[in-house]
């Protein structure tokens, strides 16, 4: 939006994009951050909170406390062969 792109064309962009295989993996040690309210998943789900995500190098998420009892951090190992796991 800041490069003058209106809402429709940056959806269309990112959808061909997607389509073509076009996008690049993220770094190691990039991050992202999802900061919307509005943040829809879908009807089940509904909206989900504000979040910031790492891109680490391939490591058990419990190495740096991911997903253990009591633990703020919700983690995933992701799969090059699956996507995720």
């Amino acid at each position: 939006m800041l490069a003058g792109r209106g809402k429709a064309q940056m959806f269309q962009e990112t959808e061909t994009a997607i389509r073509k295989k076009e996008l690049p993996t993220p770094e190691l040690g990039a991050m992202c951050y999802m900061l919307s309210k509005q943040g829809y998943l879908s009807d089940r789900d509904r909206n989900w909170h504000p979040h910031v995500m790492f891109f680490a190098p391939i490591a058990e998420p419990a190495a740096w406390g991911g997903g253990l009892p009591g633990s703020p951090v919700l983690a995933f190992k992701e799969s090059a062969k699956t996507g995720c796991s």
